[in-house]
Order: C-alpha cells, then structure tokens, then sequence
C-alpha cells in the first residue's frame, strides 16, 4: 500500500522503504512458511510437502529476484547520475543512461510481486476447509417500568447462521 500510494517518481525515500518492507518481508514470510510446511504433520487434505517444496521454490525465486532487482536498481541510477547534463525532471526517459537497465529492475520487482501474490494463492486448498459462523447479538438496556419502581430488563437475542445454510435461528436469552 505504501509502495502504490507512494510511486517512485513523487517520493523515492518512501517507495523505497515501503518496497523493502513488502519485498524483504515477503521473502522472509516466504521463507518461514515453506520451513514450517516440511515440518508440519497436519493434514489439510492436501499434499503439504508438495505444497512446501513449491512454496520453497517461491521463495527461492523472490530471493533471487529481489537480489537482481537491488543490483539493477543501482548500477541504473548510478548510470543516470553520472549523465553530464542537468536533468530537468525525475522520470526516466529512453535517452538516459541506464534505463534499460532501469527497466530490468522493473520487471524483478514486478516478478517479485506476482510471486508474492502467487504464493499466497497456494493457501486456497488448505484454507478452504475453514467455516465462519455469523453471530449477531442485539442488546437492549435498562427498561424502566415506572418512575416509583425502577426494575432493569435486559434482553438478548442471538441470531446463529448455521453452517447447512438454513435459515436463522433466533435464540432469546
């Protein structure tokens, strides 16, 4: 989010810091998640260690990617900034020096971001299992039934959304 709210081109300083806090603790997620699935006994109806060994594969990648990417960013910049002219503005043009290589850099962020994202898309088997169960409590307080005589009622209804997709069921309390 910060990365998006903050491009390249408006904050450096910020798109920097929020890249690496995505992409440095991606990896490091990436990294303890695959780890924890070839220790893991739990079954959740799927194959963990294929699912691990792909996921360490991911991680691998991201790794890999995120390295590239660092080099790339700076040997680009080092090569722009060394253009003898005065640069009117900060966008990269196919002109400068090191845009190509500027453009390498883009696309190992790039390719680190989907790999990201295709890394989380390997939950969906072993997260599907999972159930929520909606519960909507209504509380009403302090009913007074006369001014001589001050009683308190309190009500609660509990509204359960059953997991067979029935109707509610609406329990009073």
């Amino acid at each position: 989010m910060v990365v998006g709210a903050f491009q390249e081109t408006n904050v450096l300083a910020i798109h920097v810091v929020g890249a690496m806090m995505a992409f440095i603790g991606g990896f490091i997620y990436m990294f303890l998640i695959a780890s924890l699935g070839f220790r893991s006994d739990v079954n959740f109806g799927v194959d963990e260690r294929q699912y691990s060994k792909a996921r360490l594969v991911m991680a691998i990648i991201s790794a890999v990617s995120f390295v590239i990417m660092m080099i790339a960013t700076r040997v680009s910049f080092d090569m722009w900034n060394s253009q003898e002219y005065k640069k009117k503005s900060q966008l990269w043009s196919k002109d400068d020096k090191g845009y190509n290589v500027h453009l390498v850099a883009t696309a190992f962020e790039w390719v680190m971001a989907l790999d990201l994202l295709a890394f989380l898309m390997t939950f969906s088997q072993e997260l599907h299992i999972i159930q929520l169960q909606v519960v909507l409590i209504r509380h009403t307080d302090s009913v007074l039934s006369s001014p001589a005589i001050s009683s308190t009622s309190q009500r609660t209804t509990q509204v359960l959304l059953d997991t067979d997709n029935e109707l509610p069921k609406h329990v009073e309390l």
